[in-house]
């Protein structure tokens, strides 16, 4: 049976979160993933990072803040400069 399901990232890791305090590896919780998302699942990388994030005791599901201009900035930025030369 084929599902086709989709989360979004936070469900992802609420999932990811859960294996590891279940005691499931990276490898365990990519085939779980695989088994019922399928091509919707995380990338074993993604859900190692995470699993180790969750190991170490991490308890926020969000992303860390990152320096710098967010990505919406610059977008906005792209088409005023777009807008202006055309």
């Amino acid at each position: 049976m084929s599902l086709s399901l989709k989360m979004d990232t936070i469900e992802y890791r609420a999932v990811i979160k859960l294996s590891v305090k279940e005691g499931l590896t990276p490898n365990e919780i990519h085939s779980k993933f695989i088994k019922v998302y399928e091509d919707s699942s995380p990338s074993f990388s993604t859900i190692k990072k995470w699993a180790a994030e969750f190991k170490r005791g991490r308890t926020s599901l969000e992303e860390d803040p990152r320096e710098g201009r967010p990505k919406s900035a610059t977008r906005k930025r792209r088409y005023i400069d777009f807008a202006l030369t055309t």
